[in-house]
């Protein structure tokens, strides 16, 4: 097996990897493999932060409206 086709492979495994974790399409997970330069862990690492902070945005917001509607008291 030729180097080209062991990188393919490689990248390949990544991006079944990486749709796995992320829930996003090969071709999606395929360039944003390629802008963070094929390091899985890397991208996994600022998926995972990127995720946190969206659901802690949303737990934040859903306590501000409980607030606004008056059902939740602190």
């Amino acid at each position: 097996m030729s180097i080209a086709n062991m990188d393919n492979l490689r990248e390949q495994v990544m991006i079944n990897q990486f749709v796995l974790v992320a829930g996003c399409q090969a071709e999606r997970a395929k360039q944003l493999l390629s802008a963070a330069k094929w390091q899985f862990e890397v991208l996994r690492s600022s998926l995972v932060f990127v995720l946190l902070i969206t659901a802690h945005s949303y737990i934040l917001l859903s306590e501000k409206l409980l607030l606004m509607k008056g059902s939740l008291k602190l």
